[in-house]
């Protein structure tokens, strides 16, 4: 699934909340994530997004249990 999500690296902050909107997300923060969607009641897949110098370098989708 993460690599439903590569063609956006190297593009900037701007260009990806272009794309996939603010959701709550601290703009200077080198970290972003998004929720993807519920696999089960209590499990949420998040993708993030990590920067440098406001440029996507790396992506991980990670299951988490609430």
């Amino acid at each position: 699934m993460e690599k439903d999500y590569q063609n956006l690296i190297g593009k900037s902050k701007k260009e990806i909340l272009a794309e996939l909107g603010d959701e709550f997300n601290f703009y200077p923060s080198t970290i972003w994530s998004y929720h993807l969607r519920k696999k089960w009641y209590f499990r949420k897949n998040i993708l993030f997004l990590f920067f440098e110098d406001n440029i996507l370098v790396k992506v991980l989708i990670k299951a988490k249990w609430f």
